[in-house]
């Protein structure tokens, strides 16, 4: 078994804001970690070549 502790501080430094407690195998917590990140992280906006718009956490394979 595998325990990872995400925790995300906007507001005030001293408390969190939100909490993850995954406690599952490596592979399962990727997922849930991954998640968890791009609920809280903003997609940015770019453009390449200035006509097409990419995501930059989900790029094109």
């Amino acid at each position: 078994m595998y325990q990872t502790d995400a925790l995300v501080k906007k507001v005030n430094t001293d408390r969190y804001d939100d909490r993850l407690v995954v406690e599952t195998n490596l592979i399962e917590s990727y997922d849930q970690l991954f998640d968890f990140a791009a609920k809280h992280l903003p997609d940015k906006f770019y453009l390449e070549d200035g006509k097409i718009r990419l995501s930059l956490r989900y790029p094109q394979l």
